[in-house]
């Protein structure tokens, strides 16, 4: 298993998405082949890229679409083809995996801050309104949740739990959407208890709840 610093660059010619250094877990994959190396430069304490759109600090946690939340563990430069590449270094969480994302594309993957302790009663009112009939087709329903998934907004993922949540009620879930389902519960619950300090245990129960009431109404509207 390669260590931080030895992992293995994996790329597809220029680089054009995030990069994954695999040093642990098995649900790290490395997205791109042709393997290739590069030489770490110019680690800073603050990194802001093109435009100043979005700078994240060393030790700031953000969350990575699909994979939760991870703390930028360094900032710095590569070289690439003969250019100067800037990358952030995050450590996700939940796997320990090391990504390295290139600054220029933080906004096509979705990178982001956590949510505000503000926004989480907004995620909340959302995951305990009333059920809407998904999709009937697998597949539509599937590609609709599967581009809310990759666009990191967390009120997206909490819409994508509420539809299979519903379904799941309704009929026995497909081992893939179970597999969604799963996942967009745990995206979701990991960052409200970071932002609100609350254990991962407590706060499942509350969407649980929440789920459950919404449901129950949504039986009682039918009758």
């Amino acid at each position: 298993m390669a260590t931080d610093w030895q992992a293995q660059d994996i790329c597809r010619g220029a680089i054009n998405r995030a990069l994954y250094f695999i040093d642990a877990g098995e649900d790290a994959r490395a997205l791109m082949s042709t393997p290739k190396s590069y030489e770490m430069s110019g680690i800073s304490d603050i990194l802001i890229f093109s435009g100043g759109i979005m700078d994240f600090r060393i030790g700031e946690k953000v969350v990575y679409p699909n994979h939760g939340i991870g703390v930028i563990e360094e900032v710095g430069s590569k070289s690439v083809n003969g250019e100067s590449e800037e990358f952030y270094m995050l450590r996700i969480h939940a796997n320990s995996s090391l990504v390295m994302i290139p600054t220029a594309n933080v906004k096509s993957v979705g990178l982001r801050r956590i949510i505000k302790k503000s926004e989480v009663d907004g995620l909340f009112k959302l995951l305990n309104e009333d059920f809407f009939e998904p999709e009937a087709d697998w597949k539509g329903r599937f590609k609709e949740h599967s581009e809310k998934m990759r666009t990191g907004s967390i009120f997206h993922v909490a819409e994508v739990l509420k539809n299979l949540v519903y379904l799941s009620h309704k009929k026995s879930l497909s081992f893939r959407e179970k597999r969604m389902m799963d996942r967009a519960k745990q995206l979701i619950i990991s960052e409200v208890a970071t932002v609100r300090g609350l254990n991962e245990k407590s706060v499942e129960e509350q969407i649980d709840r929440m789920l459950s009431e919404a449901y129950l109404r949504s039986v009682k509207a039918a009758v």
